[in-house]
């Protein structure tokens, strides 16, 4: 089974750091959409420090038609702006990348700010929740260094003992580098550091590296100093310092923590920096659909059909994912399941009008979970549970056929209600509540019809 996109919106670009941004300046970025599939409605909010940037205009992107409805509430008081969008009908809900919004700020200060998505919300034709993920911003226009743990994030099934991989120390707006020094440490149960390769940044050969590892305690000690005729480090782009070699030793997360850090210029001087750690986990991923029970399997058109669906979560985290119900290829509702912890699981029922549906026709019912991110088993996502049959009316059992039998089914049933020993559910033709002489009726007018 393919695994569906997950929808992202996120801010373009993601850091903004240009010390030449000073106050009175404007910057313009693109709040975008990837991998949505029919987007109907949007809205969220987007935060920052109001000392150092203030929003001058927010206006929607071309992902939308010009026809949408929009709103923008910008608040450069409490720093926010809260924004909205949907499609007008008849114009078609659009799917894909782009643009959904463009904010211009005007430079306050000097500092950083984070440019924050919040209270995000995706909606598709039917009102259903989308699910996403976001991905905020970052200003700053007072140049600071960053050393930093590259790939930031490291989540893969795969790497299990005794798998390696490589994880490269990285800086990026650095300039005057003669030294450096860093201790990264990490969950000794779950890795081992097994090497490291020491990189010429901008092809510099005159240094003197140090380092000790420590796999007891789970840490690595470097410590570089370059000499002359070095040419001291400066970098506006991310250049690796070190290749860092592990090896899974068990399974579990661990945060890959940059600490103890010094950069400094060849004045001996210190460098201000930002520490960006790096995060590791050797885990499980997998939620399954373990039942669905569907009643009555055997319906007329209008009457509810209740179906509850089983769902597990069999990985080791707790999670959060979507359950979309069925009846052939058409959803009937996609529903939400918030933390579900490891090992657990829930029931969650819905309840599928079939007013619309047409008698005499079988309609297969099944469900699909997820799925979550880096979940390898998607077999077991989806889970079928026969058919319903949709009834001619007046066909009180099911045969596919309205004749004498069901005629007795509703005399027998004549003159009762709910509260009644001989009450017949499908005998209230009507759905009143009683069998009565309209029933009776409707029973007449339908006589030998069949499937």
């Amino acid at each position: 089974t393919e695994t569906p996109p997950t929808a992202k919106i996120y801010i373009d670009p993601p850091r903004i750091i240009n010390n030449t941004l000073t106050p009175c300046k404007n910057l313009t970025i693109n709040i975008n959409i990837q991998e949505v599939e029919q987007l109907y409605s949007v809205s969220f909010a987007l935060v920052f420090d109001a000392s150092i940037l203030s929003a001058s205009k927010a206006e929607l992107g071309p992902f939308f038609p010009p026809t949408a409805a929009s709103t923008v509430e910008i608040n450069n008081t409490e720093g926010v702006i809260r924004f909205s969008a949907s499609i007008q009908p008849p114009e078609e809900p659009p799917s894909g990348n782009g643009t959904i919004f463009t904010v211009t700020f005007h430079v306050e200060g000097l500092g950083q700010t984070s440019l924050n998505l919040t209270q995000t919300i995706l909606l598709d034709p039917q009102a259903n929740p989308i699910f996403h993920i976001v991905e905020n911003g970052y200003f700053n226009n007072m140049l600071i260094g960053k050393l930093a743990v590259e790939p930031s994030e490291i989540i893969n099934p795969e790497l299990v003992p005794p798998k390696t991989f490589q994880i490269n120390i990285i800086i990026d707006d650095i300039e005057n580098l003669y030294a450096y020094e860093f201790t990264l440490s990490y969950d000794p149960n779950i890795l081992s550091c097994i090497g490291i390769i020491f990189q010429d940044a901008l092809n510099e050969t005159n240094y003197t590296p140090q380092f000790a590892v420590n796999n007891i305690m789970g840490s690595l000690w470097v410590n570089v100093t370059y000499h002359p005729p070095a040419v001291p480090i400066t970098t506006y782009k991310p250049i690796p310092l070190a290749t860092v070699t592990f090896r899974v030793k068990g399974m579990g997360a661990t945060p890959l923590d940059l600490h103890d850090t010094s950069l400094q210029d060849s004045e001996g001087k210190p460098i201000a920096h930002e520490e960006i750690d790096g995060f590791f986990m050797a885990v499980i991923r997998d939620i399954t659909i373990t039942n669905v029970v569907v009643w009555p399997t055997k319906v007329y058109p209008g009457r509810p059909v209740y179906i509850n669906v089983t769902v597990q979560n069999k990985g080791d985290l707790t999670e959060t994912f979507n359950v979309t119900v069925y009846y052939d290829n058409t959803t009937i509702k996609t529903m939400i399941v918030e933390n579900l912890p490891s090992g657990n699981e829930v029931t969650i029922t819905l309840i599928w009008n079939t007013t619309e549906l047409t008698p005499c026709k079988n309609f297969t019912i099944s469900a699909k979970a997820g799925p979550v991110p880096y979940e390898t088993n998607l077999e077991d996502n989806i889970f079928k549970d026969g058919t319903v049959k949709i009834k001619i009316l007046g066909d009180i059992n099911g045969d596919g056929i309205v004749d004498m039998t069901d005629v007795g089914e509703l005399i027998r049933a004549f003159g009762t209600t709910p509260t009644s020993p001989r009450w017949n559910q499908e005998a209230d033709l009507n759905f009143d509540n009683k069998v009565d002489m309209t029933d009776i009726g409707i029973i007449l007018k339908n006589y030998s019809k069949r499937c």
